[in-house]
């Protein structure tokens, strides 16, 4: 891999936590929450299921494919494609190496939104 790929390479990533999510929303003005829920979710598709808990023993694999299938289109556009199958193997070693410390979960967050109709009066407003 060249120096110079790796150097310049960025994904900018924000991971807000759920007061955030609100507090962005309500800042902008151009829609009301209606609903809004956050829920954690076992990495483990399966840690709940007694019968299915043996089909997927790696839950790493899952994971790192979930991510891939996002990540993968960004990744062959910057680096090409000699890179990606040794890029998720090792990642998916990183996640399972995690896993066999920790038990870590996903938060979840749903947000329904309802347009507000005079957003365009109150963005005005704001940007003052």
């Amino acid at each position: 891999m060249e120096q110079e790929k790796l150097d310049c390479f960025n994904i900018p990533l924000f991971s807000p936590c759920p007061r955030e999510v609100e507090m962005e929303v309500e800042d902008q003005g151009a829609f009301s929450i209606t609903h809004f829920s956050v829920s954690e979710l076992s990495w483990s598709s399966y840690s709940d299921e007694p019968d299915l808990r043996g089909l997927f023993d790696d839950d790493s694999y899952i994971l790192a494919r979930s991510v891939r299938a996002v990540v993968e289109p960004i990744l062959l556009n910057h680096f090409g494609g000699e890179i990606i199958e040794d890029c998720f193997e090792r990642y998916r070693k990183l996640i399972a190496l995690r896993v066999s410390k920790e038990k870590p979960n996903l938060i979840k967050v749903i947000v329904s939104l309802v347009r507000n109709y005079d957003c365009a009066v109150i963005n005005v407003t704001k940007r003052k």
